[in-house]
């Protein structure tokens, strides 16, 4: 119960106003930020594939 204080300020930063804006207001964040989770997942998905012995493609 110690780090309920440390999760109230963690809370207090959220912008609220950002969270109440239309969907696509946000996608000048959205998109870079898609481009690199896709250019993280693939490798690891395709070295996963090749440590298990499943094809690549």
């Amino acid at each position: 119960m110690k780090n309920i204080p440390k999760f109230n300020k963690i809370v207090d930063k959220v912008d609220m106003e950002q969270l109440h804006k239309p969907i696509f207001s946000r996608l000048n964040k959205d998109i870079p930020a898609s481009i690199v989770v896709f250019l993280v997942a693939l490798p690891l998905c395709l070295g996963i594939a090749l440590a298990s012995g499943a094809p690549l493609v």
